[in-house]
């Protein structure tokens, strides 16, 4: 365990270590061999965060329990949503290689459920500019709502 140390706290922070890891993501393709790595980040930012919780089946179990906790995931997700997280989602989300199958996409759709928590208006505003902004978020409305319509006929 790293020991709260001025000089540690001068040469890395909690934003370089989130930016990092979702640059990461960012930066990286959706393999089989890094698969597992993209999961455990997901895994880290959301355990850091103390929003939710993923169970072995992708079940959230939500930890806020106080006005006082709420302010904190309000917080977090703001300081995500400022280091990139939303295009982070919704760049890989929109990524044609992606299936409705894999369990990242699974993963990345709790992600940001959990980002939106509560109504998050400066998230929700991301998200919009995402869509509005890159045109290949095309790909992720055809990936998720052509097959519900297909579906449903």
């Amino acid at each position: 365990m790293i020991k709260k140390d001025s000089v540690l706290k001068d040469i890395i922070t909690k934003e370089e270590v989130v930016k990092k890891l979702i640059n990461f993501i960012i930066d990286n393709e959706n393999t089989e061999e890094i698969r597992d790595t993209f999961l455990l980040i997901l895994d880290a930012l959301g355990y850091s965060l103390c929003l939710f919780i993923f169970d072995l089946n992708f079940n959230i179990r939500n930890i806020i329990e106080n006005e006082q906790d709420e302010e904190a995931r309000v917080e977090m997700q703001n300081f995500l949503n400022r280091n990139n997280c939303v295009y982070m989602i919704f760049s890989k989300l929109s990524d044609p290689k992606l299936t409705l199958k894999d369990p990242l996409f699974h993963k990345l759709i709790l992600f940001a459920i959990n980002l939106l928590e509560g109504g998050n208006s400066e998230v929700q505003k991301e998200i919009y500019t995402y869509f509005t902004d890159f045109t290949n978020s095309e790909v992720f409305f055809n990936k998720v709502i052509l097959p519900s319509i297909l579906f449903l006929k």
